[in-house]
């Protein structure tokens, strides 16, 4: 692939993946075998005892509900036609090549059908394709909430030399191998970044009465995170160290208000704004612009905002 492996949930590659721009394109070069390609026909079974239908009018008795003379018939076989689905080989190969590889893919099975089967015999053959050139070698995002594949995921690794590239995002797991991962150091877009935080939260239950606090929450977060990277530069945006600069009270206001550090920032940032060149500088007022205007609402909403947030990622407040 184009981009070293991103960092997963589960398994992930640690060693400094190259950036991309926010609008990216992930592409691929290669191929995985799907197996054998098959041809599904349709064909008239031949006759069997069963395939007839024995079907005759009785001999003796009335009918009332006509008047009509009975008819006496020899019970007689009525040949039906039965039709077979057959899988015929045709001696070609199911392949996913190059940029099919980069697409999206559903495997439908009941239990015991071979999905997982299918999933892992896919994964070592993506997982060996470029295994030694870090810049075209295959990364994957594998969400295990059950942890079921850690270990089978380590095998397929280790069968073509990429142990080493292997991460689980499991507290214990990572102090035990002393290894970190910031989670979202993405190489993203700051304002992208902020506005797929919160959309992560939604996706992992998150919940509010109305939109548009989500609204308000991705306002915050979107402004917020570029403005840390530019008035903290030495210092690598983290999912605590934002937390910490949204939530964390420094001080008051004028108005006698709660002021937090991303306040503080803003309003340094908005000072040094003449310095920074014509485009950054409108970037850079965009984001103090949002942060002001954020915390420039009632405390009700600023509080029901926050409580989502902490609801979210209050793991990382402690972290």
């Amino acid at each position: 692939m184009t981009s070293s492996p991103p960092p997963p949930p589960s398994e992930a590659v640690a060693d400094g993946p190259r950036r991309l721009g926010a609008n990216a394109k992930v592409t691929a070069e290669g191929s995985v075998d799907m197996g054998e390609l098959l041809e599904l026909t349709q064909e008239e079974a031949p006759p069997t005892a069963a395939s007839f239908l024995r079907a005759a009018l009785p001999t003796a008795g009335g009918l009332s509900a006509v008047d009509m003379p009975i008819l006496n018939a020899t019970a007689s076989p009525v040949a039906t036609q039965r039709l077979d689905w057959r899988l015929t080989p045709t001696g070609g190969r199911v392949t996913i090549s190059d940029d099919g590889l980069a697409e999206s893919y559903m495997i439908f099975g009941g239990p015991g059908s071979g999905k997982t089967y299918l999933l892992e015999y896919l994964l070592k053959q993506m997982f060996a394709l470029h295994s030694d050139d870090p810049d075209r070698k295959v990364g994957a995002l594998i969400l295990d909430p059950k942890a079921a594949l850690q270990e089978d995921v380590r095998t397929l690794l280790a069968m073509v030399g990429r142990e080493d590239d292997l991460v689980v995002l499991n507290a214990d797991a990572m102090a035990a191998d002393g290894r970190e991962v910031n989670i979202i150091d993405a190489g993203m877009d700051g304002n992208e970044l902020g506005a797929m935080l919160v959309l992560a939260a939604q996706a992992a239950g998150v919940s509010a009465s109305e939109p548009y606090w989500f609204g308000l929450w991705t306002t915050l977060f979107s402004a917020a995170v570029p403005l840390l990277s530019w008035m903290e530069p030495d210092r690598v945006v983290t999912l605590s160290g934002l937390m910490s600069a949204v939530l964390d009270v420094e001080g008051t206001t004028k108005d006698g208000r709660p002021s937090r550090k991303i306040q503080r920032l803003a309003s340094e940032g908005r000072e040094r704004l003449p310095q920074l060149d014509e485009d950054q500088r409108r970037d850079m007022r965009l984001a103090v612009d949002g942060v002001e205007a954020f915390f420039a609402r009632n405390e009700d909403q600023i509080t029901t905002v926050e409580t989502l947030m902490r609801g979210a990622f209050s793991d990382f407040l402690r972290s």
